[in-house]
């Protein structure tokens, strides 16, 4: 299904809306994202009930990646992000959303649109991890992010995965990653909440998958790799 000028048009009749095949991709991509899973509903990946999204596509390769699953390009599914979008508004009482991957900016230009319909419409807060540090986002100078980190944003946590600087601090990875707000939605709870001496971490069992939510702390995810060691 392709999605192009707010109408869907299936891929086999594409051609005669004068799409080329190099066109009709340069649409899907803007038009979905690319999702490696979600949780409808979770605590353990920043304040308050959140769904969490995790993006599909990474280049960072980090060592010890939580979820090396998502790394792969070509992988995951594409959804379209109204879609998506719905989805998330029609679920009741959430304090927001956390977007994480994969690597989400990989995809800057439909998750701009994405979130952009979450701030318009709803009053979710909006968290992004990215393997980037946040100077490395400004730098590419691109309209989509700058928006993303200025308007669509309330707190963004950056920089990539070191495994030798793994400190077991709540919600990051790693000491070199940082917490930046982006508005004053969190202004009061992010020392309550960020960098504490306890992390959280959920673990959700449905027939032969199992899905690991939030940042565990190196005991539990050595043994979670030993217990799920292809996740």
């Amino acid at each position: 299904m392709c999605y192009y000028n707010n109408c869907f048009i299936p891929d086999e009749h594409a051609v005669s809306y004068g799409l080329s095949y190099v066109e009709r991709e340069q649409v899907l991509r803007n038009s979905h994202l690319r999702m490696h899973n979600f949780k409808k509903r979770t605590q353990a990946l920043g304040p308050g009930e959140r769904f969490a999204i995790w993006l599909q596509g990474c280049d960072k390769r980090c060592l010890k990646c939580m979820t090396p699953s998502s790394q792969d390009l070509n992988g995951g599914t594409l959804v379209l992000i109204e879609e998506l979008a719905k989805l998330i508004l029609n679920e009741k009482n959430l304090e927001g959303i956390t977007v994480s991957g994969g690597e989400p900016f990989i995809q800057a230009k439909p998750l701009h649109a994405f979130l952009r319909i979450i701030r318009e419409q709803s009053t979710n807060g909006i968290i992004v991890y990215t393997g980037y540090y946040l100077e490395e986002l400004l730098d590419m100078n691109m309209n989509e992010i700058n928006e993303i980190i200025y308007l669509y944003s309330d707190l963004i946590i950056d920089g990539p995965y070191i495994n030798e600087l793994n400190d077991n601090k709540s919600l990051r990875g790693s000491s070199n990653q940082n917490i930046h707000l982006t508005s004053n939605r969190y202004i009061d709870t992010v020392n309550m909440v960020y960098n504490q001496p306890k992390r959280k971490a959920e673990i959700y069992l449905n027939n032969e998958e199992a899905l690991l939510v939030g940042i565990p702390d190196i005991k539990s995810y050595e043994l979670w790799k030993t217990v799920f060691p292809k996740l």
